[in-house]
């Protein structure tokens, strides 16, 4: 029973570690990011800028008015240097 214990562990450990890509971030640290996350950096932001699209039905249960707050502050991060 430990034997299989162990080596479920182990499994499951390295799955996590193959699913993952790492990120460099331009602040100069990387980071191991789980392949179907998205990293909001100022580019994809500029890319894409309909990804907080507040009519989507995605966000039907947030509070729209802290859903808005968040966002200035991820702006505020990027731009603030």
């Amino acid at each position: 029973m430990k034997k299989i214990l162990f080596t479920l562990l182990i499994f499951l450990a390295l799955s996590n570690i193959t699913f993952a890509k790492e990120y460099q971030s331009s602040y100069g640290f990387s980071i191991d990011v789980p392949e179907h996350w998205l990293v909001l950096t100022p580019n994809e932001l500029k890319n894409n800028p309909d990804l907080f699209d507040f009519e989507n039905a995605d966000f039907g249960g947030i509070d729209k008015t802290l859903l808005k707050q968040v966002i200035n502050k991820i702006w505020s991060e990027f731009y603030r240097f």
